[in-house]
């Protein structure tokens, strides 16, 4: 589940979230759904773990989404600032389902991998 936070202005905001996996099985860490009629760049952090910490991963995240009535559309492709990972098929990306922004995160078979994810939404 995610958690939101409002930052400085009404719309801009911070969301995180946490999830587990244990196989290649893309998986949301965590969401955002822009308000109707507003654009929104995204810059999420992610960070994961295999639980013997013996292996892990950082990534930020950049996109730019715009929403209008029920669809969103990105805007371009997501810039991927960060990616340092110990196992090359590690991964995170942005996605969209229905009018909300997800991160997801896929680990690998047979591997337990602990995953957070922290975003600022800024909205005009």
């Amino acid at each position: 589940a995610a958690d939101f936070t409002k930052l400085g202005g009404l719309t801009d905001v911070a969301f995180a979230g946490s999830v587990a996996t244990t196989d290649n099985t893309q998986t949301t860490c965590a969401a955002f759904t822009p308000l109707d009629n507003t654009t929104a760049v995204i810059t999420a952090t992610v960070s994961g773990h295999k639980d013997d910490h013996t292996q892990g991963l950082g990534y930020v995240l950049v996109g730019a989404f715009r929403r209008s009535g029920n669809t969103v559309t990105q805007i371009g492709v997501t810039t991927v600032v960060v990616p340092v990972k110990d196992d090359i098929l590690w991964s995170a990306a942005f996605d969209i389902s229905g009018t909300s922004v997800r991160v997801r995160v896929t680990g690998v078979a047979l591997t337990n991998i602990a995953w957070r994810t922290t975003a600022v939404v800024t909205v005009a």
